[in-house]
């Protein structure tokens, strides 16, 4: 099959991403700037972080910020956080991919120090038992795609079935200009699919990055290299897979994607 040429820039089309191999905490952000840090993650290692089975994602402009996952561990995630550097009073709203401890558990000490501010999205599916579980929070339930805030969007709920269970799993969508940036709590659904459903709710932009866990720790390397391929048909600029991705698929992303992967893992930041 042809491959595509690889181009080692961090310049992409109309937006940048600018990528620190380690934790850096930035002073004032301005209006055009985002900011992602991973503050949970079971992949990489950072100064007095936690590396614990999950994910947890950090999401801040000028104004707000929002928290993409909490991560498996309660102690962990706010050990974390306050290491960071990052102020917790500028969450506003939480977004849980799916109804699974490693992304679910950490909800909430984040509840509790924020005094129940921000509002909770989390796949439709789940609703009533997120809400049983926390009766003080603001929380929503996701079907379809829609625009959580001015940059922000869910992909909406996705199923995945398996000969034991189905579950309901929302992607998170960050928007610039012209270039989307799309993070994955577990990609249950299929990383393939949720790519083909992001550029169908934004066909005029360009995929520049796909992150988060891919869950394809069971298959194959055909299988693997049959999805890197259409990822890049899909026309995807780059990948930062962790979490639930696996150790084969990574090192196949790795030797596949060339310059165009990311190790966006455990402390690690980018700059939107």
């Amino acid at each position: 099959m042809e491959r595509r040429t690889f181009i080692r820039t961090l310049l992409l089309s109309s937006g940048a991403l600018m990528f620190f191999p380690q934790n850096l905490i930035f002073g004032s952000l301005d209006s055009n700037t985002i900011k992602l840090l991973m503050i949970y993650n079971n992949i990489g290692s950072f100064n007095n972080f936690e590396s614990l089975w999950g994910l947890s994602t950090w999401i801040e402009n000028k104004e707000t910020a929002v928290l993409f996952d909490t991560g498996g561990d309660t102690s962990a995630l706010w050990n974390n956080i306050e290491n960071s550097g990052i102020n917790i009073k500028k969450l506003s709203k939480i977004v849980i991919s799916h109804f699974h401890w490693d992304h679910l558990n950490g909800l909430p000490i984040i509840l509790e120090k924020t005094n129940y501010k921000p509002d909770v999205f989390i796949p439709n599916y789940d609703l009533e038992l997120i809400q049983n579980k926390n009766p003080k929070a603001n929380v929503y339930g996701i079907k379809d795609p829609i625009q959580l805030n001015g940059n922000l969007w869910s992909t909406g709920q996705m199923k995945a079935t398996t000969a034991f269970w189905s579950i309901h799993e929302q992607s998170l969508i960050i928007t610039h200009g012209r270039s989307i940036y799309l993070l994955t709590g577990c990609a249950h659904p299929g990383i393939v699919e949720i790519v083909k459903r992001t550029k169908t709710i934004h066909p005029d932009k360009t995929l520049e990055l796909v992150t988060g866990g891919f869950h394809l720790r069971n298959n194959s390397e055909q299988e693997i290299m049959k999805i890197s391929n259409e990822l890049i048909n899909l026309h995807t600029n780059k990948l930062a897979p962790s979490h639930c991705t696996g150790d084969q698929a990574i090192e196949i992303f790795k030797r596949e994607w060339k310059d165009n992967f990311i190790d966006f893992t455990l402390g690690k930041s980018l700059k939107v």
